[in-house]
């Protein structure tokens, strides 16, 4: 009976030993996991972090882009209405000059009165040209 009692002792005594091995196998295997887990989760922010840098950078080009098509417009609009302006006052200067070539004159004439209310004779009321 005692060798029977020190067999099953023996016996769950390297049970105990093979259950310690597995537990610390298993615990190393999960401490890999976890390390692995982490490592995945740090390569992720890191690209998301390149990903938020590169959508940033997008988005400065595109207002910068925008901003110079704005630009662009703006001096042409500029060309135009100098351009415009030049015409407008290239024609007013070629109209200028006829303006005083011309004499104006008057199409009537006013008359005065005397001062008993009647019209001073010979004087026309309209004047031909």
């Amino acid at each position: 009976m005692r060798k029977k009692k020190e067999e099953e002792e023996a016996f769950w005594a390297e049970y105990i030993e093979q259950r310690k091995k597995q537990k610390a196998k298993e615990e190393e295997e999960l401490r890999k996991l976890k390390e692995r887990q982490i490592k995945r989760k740090e390569r992720r922010k890191e690209e998301e972090k390149k990903l938020l840098e590169l959508k940033k950078q997008q988005e400065a080009q595109r207002i910068k882009e925008m901003e110079e098509k704005k630009a662009r417009e703006a001096e042409a609009k500029k060309k135009r209405l100098e351009e415009a302006e030049k015409k407008r006052q290239a024609m007013q200067d070629a109209l200028q000059p006829k303006k005083f070539q011309e004499p104006v004159t008057p199409n009537f004439i006013i008359t005065k009165r005397a001062e008993d209310g009647s019209v001073v004779p010979g004087i026309d009321k309209v004047r031909s040209h």
